[in-house]
């Protein structure tokens, strides 16, 4: 977030009673890409150093293969493949079938979903090595079945989906062994099945497991390591299911609201009390659903509207948001975002959109740092100073430039810390200055923040020497007067 305040030559009073300026959250979205020989992406999960997984599809869709996805800042080298759009890319290959799907990775970059086996016979759960000692894929086998798939990983490497049971008889949840990658079946939690969603870093799993009758599907969380359960409550409705959950316990889904067969909305849990509650929808859209949730609770998903229209959106602060309103014109023009699948605790969001022209790609949207000030305009001959403080793991790099975001042609020299101290701003009443800042994380990743528009007004810059102490007290008085009578309203 960017702040602006006065320097110390202007009026104290000022400084104190000037208004609070916000600037709406802006995002900066990013393409994927799809290297050659593919015909489309689709993004699946992503880490905290906004690494993504999920898988290529062919022509036709007759093949899809997981891949991993790293901003090419972060590597500084292709990784047998990489888009116009500064992510390289690596194909990450299957157990020896045709096709496989990365659905979830970690902080180290292991990658987990499923891939066919050689001929094709049966699907595989997988799991990667990490992302620096190349990813290789490896196989977690299955319950007993044919079938199984990792649905998500957490970031000592355990492991939660599905898998048939002997004869194919069932599904059951599972969760693996970080180290031995040995799957422990779950069990159906009481039901006829089961399957495992998510997995947060002490091992509680979330996911969903049928009544003892086989209909019905009901949203469950485990304890760390997977360790007892319980059945989350519904909204109202006869169903559930949890999809994600985060590093305190909040679950995150779809429920049933009322009645049989009722539109589901998105819910979120209160890690203490497992309380259960309604997201709710956008305007137009009649059913919601949670897809992922990081540890600031924002969560994202999926909406459909009554002709089954789907557009991802972003709930947070209270507030659901179709995420298309933070396509640039050059975006919004052709795709049209249709689910978001993963949020990181940056607040990176992965979103998948199509258009009828071109297929479909994966997208990141980044949260440029966010400008509030206490005031945007000063009095000509005076300066300003802006400081940001961004989101992602740190330490971070900074360079300020004048001109507005993504102008990198005015760097400003020295200018290299969180704060920057404008030179004296001079001018015409009405002219203006800008100003932005590029923050590197840790990991690699460029956030670049909002355009911070400082306007000069008319007025004489203060020139005297420090205020006399007299005047400061009668200032605080003034302002301890103001606040009593504010308190006395409010009582």
């Amino acid at each position: 977030m960017i702040v602006a305040t006065r320097s110390i030559a202007l009026s104290v009073a000022l400084l104190l009673v000037a208004p609070v300026i916000s600037i709406a959250q802006q995002y900066s979205v990013s393409e994927i890409g799809i290297p050659d020989g593919w015909a489309g992406s689709a993004g699946l999960g992503i880490n905290n150093a906004g690494q993504v997984t999920g898988n290529l599809a062919s022509f036709g869709n007759l093949t899809l293969h997981a891949f991993v996805a790293t901003p090419c800042s972060v590597v500084g080298a292709t990784l047998g493949g990489t888009s116009s759009y500064g992510y390289c890319i690596k194909d990450l290959g299957t157990l020896g079938g045709n096709s496989s799907v990365g659905y979830g990775i970690n902080a180290s970059g292991q990658v987990t979903g499923y891939s066919q086996t050689a001929g094709n016979a049966e699907q595989h759960a997988f799991v990667t090595t990490t992302f620096a000692t190349g990813n290789s894929m490896r196989d977690l086998g299955t319950l007993g079945g044919t079938q199984s798939t990792g649905l998500a990983i957490n970031d000592t490497g355990q492991v939660t989906g599905w898998s048939y049971t002997n004869g194919n008889a069932t599904t059951y949840a599972f969760v693996t062994d970080a180290a031995t990658n040995t799957m422990t079946d779950l069990g159906g939690f009481g039901g006829a099945s089961s399957s495992g969603n998510g997995i947060n870093a002490t091992g509680q799993v979330v996911g969903s497991h049928q009544d003892s009758g086989g209909n019905m599907l009901y949203a469950f969380v485990t304890g760390p390591n997977a360790g007892g359960f319980i059945t989350l409550d519904t909204l109202g409705g006869r169903a559930s299911s949890g999809q994600a959950i985060n590093a305190s316990g909040q679950v995150t889904g779809l429920s049933e609201i009322c009645c049989n067969n009722s539109a589901p909305h998105a819910f979120i849990t209160n890690a203490v009390t497992n309380a259960v509650t309604d997201l709710g929808t956008f305007p137009g859209y009649v059913g919601t659903q949670g897809n992922a949730i990081n540890a600031s609770g924002a969560v994202v998903g999926s909406g459909y509207d009554s002709n089954f229209n789907t557009h991802g959106f972003l709930y947070s602060d209270g507030q659901m948001v179709d995420l298309n309103s933070f396509l640039p014109s050059s975006l919004a023009a052709d795709y049209t975002i249709f689910d978001a699948t993963g949020i990181n605790d940056s607040g990176q969001i992965l979103a998948n959109a199509c258009n009828n022209a071109t297929g479909c790609v994966a997208l990141v949207l980044t949260p440029m740092p966010s400008i509030a000030a206490t005031a945007m305009t000063v009095i000509a001959g005076q300066s300003t100073t802006l400081s940001v403080s961004p989101g992602g793991p740190g330490p971070f790099t900074y360079q300020w430039f004048a001109g507005t975001s993504g102008d990198t042609s005015n760097p400003l020299a020295g200018a290299t810390s969180a704060t920057l101290t404008t030179p004296t701003l001079s001018g015409v009443a009405g002219a203006t200055y800008t100003y932005w800042v590029q923050v590197t994380t840790s990991s690699g990743v460029v956030e670049n923040s909002a355009t911070a528009t400082i306007t000069v007004s008319g007025g004489t810059a203060t020139t005297d020497g420090p205020m006399p102490l007299w005047v400061l007290a009668a200032l605080a008085a003034g302002l301890i007067r103001i606040a009593s009578r504010q308190l006395k309203k409010a009582a």
